[in-house]
């Protein structure tokens, strides 16, 4: 059984863009990782540096095989308790590569780094995601550049399991994918991170007068009056696309009204912000319209910018 899932969150400007009939990514079936937390994990840099991860295999796709000699492994259990808006569950996380890459990236609630850097060529490898809840099946997914294609397959990987010695995670994956599109082979054994809590929970109107608040309302904002030049600074160079996308539908007055009205009035938006969850440089806002979403800014020296 496999799934397929987008490579990024869908922003609040591409729900925007599905209710008017414009072409947005599909939505998520399963969620595979995401809070971005500028997490310090268990051990120093300079351990790493003595005991890193390391992997021995092979990823095939396609019948192209890429190298798996790097290893790393992460539990995030949630602290924030942010789970429950986007139906996720914590989890072991292992990525297995063919280059050394920053531990960090797997500490997100999704994992939208891991996939960015995919998509641009600088990570190939696979990631292994296995549940708490021993009753849940385990995932995999292989993380290679793709064109055109703006998702991708997750498969279910039952009865996986890992052994977990001290601060370490060792195991043997061999997976053949039913459609016979990917092949898996390796032994890995790589230290153990974990997630630490964030540096703060804000709630109610503490969290509307935040920093990451005010800098959303003031995005949202700007879109509302279609300023799009001012909005680009508002962005992360990640989601500018998105905005470019939106801005070049504006020349079409029909498809202006229908977007700007779906946008609520800063006012309403403000009071529909229930809580903040703030790291070192990310936070994570909780928003409540028909239901619970949730928007990932990062900061960029001084300022905070929209994610998704």
């Amino acid at each position: 059984m496999h799934h397929s899932i987008p490579q990024g969150m869908a922003s609040f400007v591409s729900k925007a863009l599905r209710h008017v009939g414009a072409a947005v990514p599909a939505p998520r079936l399963i969620r595979d990782l995401l809070i971005g937390v500028s997490v310090v994990g268990t051990f120093s840099g300079s351990v790493l540096a003595i005991d890193p991860g390391t992997a021995s295999g092979q990823l095939v796709v396609d019948a192209v095989a890429i190298s798996l000699s790097h290893a790393n492994t992460f539990r995030f259990d949630d602290l924030a308790e942010l789970g429950q808006y986007v139906d996720f569950e914590p989890e072991l996380r292992i990525l297995l590569t063919e280059q050394a890459i920053d531990s960090q990236l797997l500490q997100e609630l999704e994992t939208k780094q891991v996939q960015r850097q995919a998509q641009a060529g600088t990570l190939k490898g696979v990631l292994i995601a296995l549940p708490r809840d021993a009753k849940r099946e385990g995932t995999v997914t292989a993380l290679l550049p793709q064109q055109g294609i703006p998702f991708y397959t997750i498969y279910s990987l039952p009865g996986f399991k890992v052994t977990i010695s001290g601060n370490r995670v060792s195991g043997k994956i061999e997976f053949h994918a039913p459609d016979n599109a990917l092949t898996v082979t390796a032994k890995f054994s790589a230290p153990l991170f974990h997630e630490i809590a964030p540096a703060a929970i804000l709630k109610e109107e503490t969290a509307r007068t935040s920093a990451p608040a005010l800098a959303y309302l003031e995005m949202e904002r700007r879109l509302k009056a279609e300023d799009f030049l001012s909005a680009r600074a508002s962005v992360t160079s990640e989601m500018l696309p998105q905005i470019v996308d939106l801005e070049a539908r504006a020349k079409d007055p029909a498809f202006v009204s229908q977007f700007t009205e779906r946008l609520p009035a800063t006012g309403i938006r403000r009071a529909q912000i229930r809580q903040a969850v703030l790291y070192r440089s990310l936070a994570y806002l909780v928003i409540v319209e028909r239901r619970e979403s949730i928007v990932t800014l990062r900061q960029l020296r001084d300022h905070w910018l929209v994610d998704d």
